[in-house]
């Protein structure tokens, strides 16, 4: 007789480590139980936080933790649960971009490693940007993971799952979006696109870049000029250095 296993409950999240739970707790999302480690120092700030949630937090030992979370998770002696929170699809993007003016989002086209899409989030949440894209395959997406990765800034950015980036980059252009793509080979710098009012950035994966037909869609192509002989930056360095650039300084 096979053992029967439960069922994973993907209607809530567990969010882990000090940061991202710090942002959590100070935001408006509802919280059902929380995890304290018994051993952990924790400071008075942090302490006042979670004195104001009394009701739902249970100390436990450090092992009890691998009841509710992976055992190779660093969750800093403290974990949440929330419900799983909601993506945004294209349409309602296009709704929310109308009505509040959106001129600025990102599109990841199949960047994996999480550390470099934690650290993209981390560097859009700084400026200002609020909306970024990614395959729905080909991808990485793990709120829990996502949000100990980009520091909790997560929560301060709308993730959109989309299924096909080529149709996307069609529909943007159709409201009025430039799509520009990072490439290395690109002949022109980031700072010939002052004038474009709206942009999409499209960053490509780790080792190959921008697929293709991505790029073919793509009205344009830049680059970031850089000293010769020097191999290209990571993406999420890069990422930091065109979100600086050219969102904030020529947004």
């Amino acid at each position: 007789m096979h053992k029967r296993t439960a069922k994973k409950d993907l209607s809530k999240t567990w969010i882990y480590g000090l940061h991202p739970v710090k942002e959590i707790l100070l935001g408006k999302r509802a919280v059902y139980k929380i995890l304290v480690s018994k051993t952990h120092k924790f400071d008075k700030e942090f302490l006042d936080l979670l004195g104001t949630y009394k009701n739902i937090v249970r100390y436990v030992d450090k092992l009890d933790f691998n009841n509710f979370l992976s055992k190779d998770v660093i969750h800093q002696g403290i974990a949440i649960l929330i419900d799983s929170p909601k993506l945004l699809n294209a349409e309602e993007f296009f709704v929310e971009a109308k009505n509040n003016n959106v001129n600025r989002a990102v599109i990841l086209d199949r960047v994996t490693d999480v550390g470099n899409i934690g650290a993209i989030i981390r560097s859009a949440a700084a400026f200002g940007i609020k909306y970024i894209f990614i395959p729905e395959y080909h991808s990485f997406f793990d709120y829990g993971v996502l949000a100990k990765a980009s520091s909790g800034m997560i929560e301060k950015v709308k993730i959109i799952q989309v299924v096909n980036i080529a149709k996307l980059l069609d529909l943007l252009r159709e409201n009025d979006f430039w799509c520009v793509g990072l490439s290395a080979s690109a002949k022109q710098d980031i700072s010939s696109l002052k004038k474009l009012d709206k942009v999409v950035l499209v960053l490509g994966n780790e080792n190959k870049g921008i697929r293709p037909l991505v790029e073919k869609k793509c009205d344009l192509l830049v680059s970031i000029a850089m000293e010769e002989g020097v191999e290209s930056l990571n993406v999420s360095n890069t990422a930091a250095i065109l979100f600086h650039q050219f969102f904030c300084n020529f947004g």
